[in-house]
């Protein structure tokens, strides 16, 4: 891997980090989930893992597109790795009964779980 693959890997995988820490942060908070919430997560965390393309041409960025996403799903897999199991199993699974108990605030999260099923 070249210098600068390398370097938007690291910044790819430190800001997924950081997305997930915020997750787990707002969640420890205890003040629920919210949309609103959510949005500025994911605004953040998308902003910190497109901010080492910016200096590339769009026609350059697309085709980096791949390997960003390699390296959005490795930092994931590694977090999940290292995270300790969760009471009970496997964490939240998208059944039935969890989708309906999903929040009335985040209609589309609950519309593309819901189509998952």
């Amino acid at each position: 891997m070249s210098e600068a693959s390398e370097t938007i890997a690291r910044q790819v995988r430190n800001a997924v980090r950081e997305t997930v820490s915020a997750r787990r942060i707002q969640g420890a908070a205890g003040g629920g989930w919210t949309e609103k919430g959510i949005d500025q997560i994911l605004f953040r965390g998308s902003h910190d893992i497109m901010r080492p393309l910016a200096s590339y041409p769009s026609s350059v960025v697309h085709a980096l597109m791949p390997s960003v996403v390699r390296f959005m799903l490795q930092a994931f897999l590694e977090i999940d790795a290292t995270e300790a199991a969760v009471a009970g199993g496997e964490g939240w699974l998208p059944t039935v009964e969890n989708v309906k108990a999903l929040p009335e605030g985040n209609p589309s999260l609950r519309a593309r779980t819901r189509n998952a099923l």
